[in-house]
């Protein structure tokens, strides 16, 4: 009989501790507030901002098919650009900037890209490897000449995150500017180095 009353009261207990332990809440996981979210996902805003060194080196000439130097140094450009993920990886955006040169002949040789972009863009949540082609009107002036003309540059970058809301890298690109004229005989294409440093503010 004290056997039986024993082995009740060992199973009482142990109904009664799994009873307890069903009733506990789990505790909730902690949010790491800190935490860098993957990049480059459809809705993502990017604001970059860039200095760079551009040097207008190359101009060809189609009438001989020849290449020639553009005798103009290299100089620093500054850039402002936004982006917008369409969808995971794809973004379309646009940018503006300036550049400033000196001639050979020390004349000051002034250009204003203003551009549009598609890129797609590499990306986990550090590293951002980022590819685009843009292509918008430039505006340049060499002395008192300014010029309009068509251009069209190639880019890739490489980009670390280095908060939630910023990452640091840069890009290099080759900006090609096609003159046309009047007179076709003067019709050139010009080709420019751009080597830039810059800081990507994710919206």
């Amino acid at each position: 009989m004290k056997r039986s009353y024993l082995c009740a009261l060992v199973l009482a207990i142990i109904a009664g501790a799994a009873s307890a332990q069903e009733g506990q809440t789990p505790p909730a996981p902690k949010i790491n507030e800190t935490a860098i979210p993957q990049g480059a996902l459809e809705g993502d805003r990017n604001l970059s901002l860039g200095v760079a060194m551009r040097w207008p080196f190359l101009i060809f000439d189609p009438t001989d098919a020849s290449w020639n130097e553009a005798n103009v140094w290299p100089g620093i450009a500054f850039s402002i650009g936004y982006d917008q993920y369409l969808v995971n990886n794809l973004s379309l955006g646009g940018s503006v900037g300036a550049s400033f040169n000196s001639s050979i002949n020390g004349r000051l040789f002034f250009m204003i890209p203003v551009m549009g972009s598609v890129g797609w863009t590499f990306a986990d949540s550090l590293i951002q490897v980022p590819f685009k082609l843009k292509a918008g009107m430039v505006i340049r002036q060499l002395g008192t000449m300014v010029h309009t003309d068509l251009g069209l540059e190639p880019e890739a970058g490489f980009y670390y995150r280095v908060t939630p809301t910023w990452s640091l890298g840069g890009d290099a690109g080759v900006l090609i500017i096609p003159e046309f004229y009047n007179d076709p005989a003067q019709n050139r294409t010009g080709l420019s180095l751009d080597l830039k440093l810059g800081a990507v503010y994710h919206m």
